[in-house]
């Protein structure tokens, strides 16, 4: 993924490189806790992450977070984990400056005590919830953007769930009746060797996301963590954190990532290429 004059590339698992225009909206997600809900000190999964169009990634996001850790976390290119560092008291007030910044954050989780319909997994329910409630919150917030780019963790394990849930199919099929949208949609994959902001920012949040919700939902204590409080309790929040009880699902939705794109049609994604040659490699 490399940034220049705001043009934005980034490499498909197919091998091919698409660039950015700059009203591009780039969408980092990661993800907290197990989708089998079976941690004893911790059974819960969601997700989270931040949100920004390309033109502003590099100054408000990219830079000021490279210059973070350059200064208080050894350095810009040190991986980040950050259920793996020590916060000391001027890496707290960093990180708190940080999170002042102007993109936007979202998340959704669940626990081994939501009522979600058994027919359907924790995984493809917690997409779910991101896909009709948090993507129609940022077309409200972003109005003009050319395409959206959903960026992952790349992950051998939950790939295959990730492009299956988030096919560019079912998430327009959804959409177009509320918002004609008719732009691209992109999901890409991007490792952790890479040490790319945005992923790293959505690691963080992702993390904060799961300590308050330990600290809520399931040592049921009313009051907020200090870091989730500064951190989702902003005008930055889309939507604010869903903490889920219960999940109604839409089952029509979720069947619709069972649809197959013929591979001489268009591929779904709005790329314009023939299926076989995008979005199936």
């Amino acid at each position: 993924m490399t940034l220049a004059n705001y043009k934005i590339t980034l490499s498909t698992s197919s091998g091919e490189s698409i660039t950015l225009d700059d009203s591009a909206l780039l969408v980092f997600i990661d993800e907290t806790g197990c989708e089998d809900l079976k941690d004893p000190k911790n059974p819960s999964f969601g997700r989270a992450g931040c949100a920004i169009l390309s033109r502003h990634y590099n100054k408000s996001l990219r830079n000021p977070w490279l210059d973070m850790k350059k200064e208080f976390f050894g350095g810009m290119n040190v991986p980040w984990h950050t259920a793996d560092i020590n916060f000391t008291e001027p890496r707290i007030n960093a990180v708190n400056k940080f999170v002042d910044k102007p993109f936007v954050r979202f998340g959704a989780i669940c626990t081994n005590k939501t009522d979600i319909d058994e027919k359907y997994s924790v995984h493809e329910t917690i997409s779910e919830t991101f896909i009709l409630q948090t993507i129609p919150n940022l077309i409200e917030k972003f109005k003009r953007i050319s395409r959206i780019c959903f960026i992952f963790e790349s992950s051998k394990r939950l790939n295959t769930l990730v492009e299956a849930e988030f096919n560019p199919h079912r998430i327009r099929r959804h959409i177009d009746k509320k918002y004609n949208f008719s732009m691209p949609i992109d999901c890409f994959f991007l490792t952790k060797t890479l040490n790319e902001p945005g992923l790293e920012v959505a690691d963080l949040l992702a993390h904060t996301l799961g300590r308050q919700n330990k600290n809520h939902m399931i040592q049921g204590k009313s009051d907020f963590t200090p870091d989730f409080k500064k951190t989702f309790h902003n005008q930055h929040s889309i939507g604010g954190c869903m903490f889920i009880e219960s999940i109604k699902t839409n089952q029509s939705f979720l069947e619709q990532k069972n649809h197959k794109t013929p591979r001489n049609s268009k591929c779904p994604c709005g790329s314009g290429k023939k299926y076989k040659k995008c979005c199936r490699n």
